[in-house]
């Protein structure tokens, strides 16, 4: 029996087994871990949430680490603007700011622009620049997501409770907030 250990091909063989088993866990763990990556990127991007005015607010994977923000007609389907910076809306409409053309304000009820000297009729600003939707500021798309952690949420000074012709309040006072701290 201690012929086979004193033998060089004993421990040759040996060791390129141990070897073998060694990269065989390795390859596993590394395998295991973009598993859960990739898991966790796709439920990551598969956020959205739907505004009072029906349309859907999604995002959006495209190569970025943070993705981006499209808001899609009624049916979920149909985009309607890409990358958003930030919304402004109420029970008709949306207001959408972004760095890209393709911004302005969107009816809910037929999932079209409307047109620029009608924008007046929204009811979204009493001045320019100005949000009188559900919120009293402009919010960027990202704070609105089921996901978001603090203090990465809407605040909750923001919320526009005062606003008599919302209808949908209860949409608002589901949403999560933060208080100024």
């Amino acid at each position: 029996m201690l012929q086979i250990f004193r033998r060089k091909t004993f421990w040759k063989k040996t060791l390129w087994w141990v070897w073998k088993v060694y990269e065989f866990f390795c390859v596993t763990i590394v395998t295991l871990y973009i598993a859960f990556m990739l898991v966790a990127m796709v439920s990551y991007f598969n956020d959205s949430y739907v505004l009072p005015n029906k349309m859907v607010v999604k995002r959006v994977f495209d190569f970025t680490l943070s993705g981006r923000t499209d808001l899609f007609a009624s049916d979920g389907y149909t985009r309607l603007a890409e990358d958003m910076e930030f919304i402004c809306f109420n029970d008709r409409y949306i207001k959408v700011f972004t760095m890209d053309p393709g911004g302005g304000v969107f009816d809910g009820e037929t999932n079209l622009p409307v047109p620029k000297e009608k924008r007046d009729i929204t009811g979204l600003s009493k001045w320019p620049h100005s949000c009188y939707g559900y919120y009293t500021a402009w919010l960027d798309p990202e704070l609105l997501f089921e996901r978001s952690q603090e203090p990465f949420v809407a605040s909750c000074n923001s919320r526009n409770f005062s606003n008599s012709s919302l209808k949908n309040l209860a949409w608002l006072e589901k949403r999560r907030c933060r208080s100024r701290r």
